[in-house]
């Protein structure tokens, strides 16, 4: 039998040739921010509610190869151009795949940005993996 860890984190960095608010902005947007989902997570549709505020909620539903996953998002923290912290649970038709914590920094790079983006999630189980098309969690949490 597998151990499976009920933690998983993980990091992601990537540089963009942009400054610091037009790289925040793709992610204060609820057009745009549908959109960095969708890069990783399969076909988004638009989000839904995209209140953009401390406190606020939205929802955002992916297809994926395995299925719909719902995410469903609360902002913890916005500090304007510079962090955003989120908790989001995704949902799979009738299961809970996972809860987490995800804090983006915008960090500016000479002319560009280096976005660093944390992800934490608590209660992973092997159900998780099968529905979350998502390699750094993937690889994070020894399956790749």
């Amino acid at each position: 039998m597998t151990h499976f860890p009920r933690t998983v984190a993980y990091t992601v960095e990537r540089f963009f040739s942009a400054p610091r608010p037009l790289v925040f902005g793709a992610w204060a947007d609820p057009v745009a921010r549908s959109l960095w989902f969708g890069a990783v997570s399969g076909t988004c549709a638009a989000v839904k509610g995209g209140d953009f505020r401390i406190g606020g909620q939205e929802q955002i539903v992916c297809e994926h190869d395995t299925g719909p996953v719902t995410y469903d998002i609360l902002y913890r923290a916005i500090i304007p151009n510079e962090t955003i912290v989120y908790e989001c649970r995704s949902l799979a038709p009738e299961s809970r795949v996972a809860s987490s914590v995800v804090t983006v920094e915008f960090r500016q790079e000479g002319e560009g940005t280096r976005l660093v983006l944390r992800e934490k999630l608590n209660h992973v189980t092997p159900h998780a993996l099968s529905v979350l098309p998502n390699e750094p969690l993937k690889a994070a949490a020894g399956f790749c």
